[in-house]
């Protein structure tokens, strides 16, 4: 029996008008037994071409780390507790790890609406992503 590929999910978070910050998307990936979770403000041109939403233009966008998540979160779409909004899963799927270190993960997104190469790295504590089209099926 093959090897269960760990999952991704991208979701809306649509913050209270009186919240700390905006409202944003969280890109989550499944990684011993958490998920890693990255707050994006803008989405990178490929994600919203495949999502039908508004985007950055910029090659990377600027995202920040968060706390690792619960994995109830890669299927859960509806309030937060202590009034903190509401997700809506918006893509979610497959990966496979293609290199991660301390201030970099990438991995090949499959099985959802946003296919190919995610690349997260960071330098001076400023996470960027970048996202490249898919070239090869996993």
């Amino acid at each position: 029996m093959g090897r269960v590929m760990p999952r991704y999910a991208l979701l809306r978070h649509e913050c209270p008008p009186d919240y700390e910050k905006p409202s944003h998307w969280d890109f989550m990936v499944e990684q011993n037994g958490v998920l890693l979770t990255w707050e994006v403000r803008e989405l990178p041109k490929l994600w919203g071409e495949a999502l039908a939403v508004a985007t950055s233009d910029a090659a990377a966008v600027p995202v920040f780390l968060l706390a690792d998540h619960r994995l109830a979160y890669l299927d859960y779409e509806g309030p937060i507790s202590d009034g903190r909004g509401n997700v809506t899963r918006c893509d979610h799927g497959n990966y496979q790890l293609v290199d991660q270190g301390r201030t970099l993960l990438e991995v090949r997104l499959s099985d959802g609406k946003l296919c190919g190469l995610v690349k997260l790295t960071c330098a001076d504590d400023a996470w960027q992503l970048t996202v490249s089209a898919a070239t090869e099926t996993v």
